[in-house]
């Protein structure tokens, strides 16, 4: 039992749960929260957010008074005085020693923070070059496929420039169903017509027969024909040949005779 008293207890004060600290104690007085019957009357809604705000404003000034961030100790205005000892009886030698020990350890207090802000600023000055890397790269591939888009931009242009001659194209030679039945109706009674007068093949297989007959014996006779033509040529070309060396030898003997008689 003891024990969880002491638990509970924290120098003088209780801090058990339920019981009221002396701060929230000093915030309701402040605020102004009374317990009041409630009354026929409309209540005032403006009166509770004044109470309100009233509570946030001390928690403020309270949260102020209890934290609190110290302050560096190079920076204290601190005159190295030793406890104990005014600084009336200081030389001016220790007075100047003093001072230059301070702005020693505000120097490199400072030296610290620029250090410190150095390597914050290389760690930056690394993410940022990362940063461009990246967006370097991002910027190539963009680039790249702003100049894919550029070339297909182009293709397509071309395409849809034929696409268009093809479909003008297809709008002044397409056909439609109704047209292109007349016109077949037209094509096939106009071809009905032409065929009607002729006579089917299979009614001339005799009159075929006899005319291939017919061009067979024909061919035969003109072949005989030839030959007999072929053998009296060479025969007349046999008789004409024997005339003119009989012409020639008739010539010689009468060219001998007078040669004879001149003699």
């Amino acid at each position: 039992m003891n024990k969880i008293v002491s638990y509970w207890y924290k120098g003088d004060a209780c801090q058990a749960a339920g019981v009221i600290s002396p701060e929230e104690s000093e915030i309701l007085s402040s605020s102004g929260i009374v317990d009041e019957t409630v009354s026929t009357e409309e209540p005032d809604l403006d009166l509770p957010y004044q109470q309100l705000e009233a509570i946030k404003q001390r928690l403020k000034e309270m949260r102020a008074k209890l934290i609190y961030t110290p302050a560096d100790p190079c920076e204290q205005e601190d005159d190295g005085t030793p406890p104990g000892e005014p600084a009336d009886f200081l030389t001016q030698k220790q007075i100047q020693l003093q001072q230059l020990r301070r702005s020693n350890c505000l120097l490199r207090c400072q030296l610290q923070s620029r250090v410190q802000h150095l390597h914050r600023a290389r760690k930056e000055l690394l993410l940022v070059e990362n940063m461009r890397c990246q967006l370097n790269k991002m910027l190539d591939k963009m680039v790249n496929e702003m100049n894919i888009l550029e070339e297909f931009k182009v293709s397509t242009q071309h395409h849809f420039g034929l696409c268009i001659e093809r479909s003008e194209q297809i709008k002044m030679s397409k056909i439609d169903t109704h047209d292109f039945g007349e016109l077949l109706n037209e094509k096939t009674l106009r071809m009905m017509g032409r065929v009607r007068p002729l006579v089917p093949l299979r009614c001339h297989l005799h009159v075929r027969y006899n005319l291939n007959v017919e061009l067979i014996l024909l061919r035969i006779f003109l072949q005989s024909l030839f030959g007999k033509f072929s053998e009296d040529w060479k025969l007349c070309m046999r008789i004409k040949n024997s005339r003119k060396k009989k012409q020639k030898r008739a010539a010689q003997k009468e060219s001998k005779k007078l040669l004879a008689i001149g003699n």
